[in-house]
């Protein structure tokens, strides 16, 4: 799969966000690695996005909130 980014911006240059700058050039940058890369990145940013702890509430936890807040 080879894709190939073509920012929205090229009319109005000057306008672009410098923020959206900096994502253009890392598109352009990702377009030049391998599938094995990309493969290995996915991986990388999947394994920081699920690294969030699980947050769960027991039955008593929840009822003991639940109580806090009646009046």
């Amino acid at each position: 799969m080879n894709y190939h980014y073509a920012p929205n911006y090229t009319h109005y240059p000057s306008m672009r966000p410098q923020g959206v700058a900096r994502l253009d050039m890392l598109k352009s940058q990702l377009s030049e690695l391998s599938q094995k890369q990309l493969s290995e990145l996915r991986s990388a940013i999947d394994a920081k996005l699920d690294s969030r702890p699980a947050a769960t509430l027991s039955d008593e936890e929840s009822a003991f909130i639940s109580r806090l807040f009646q009046s």
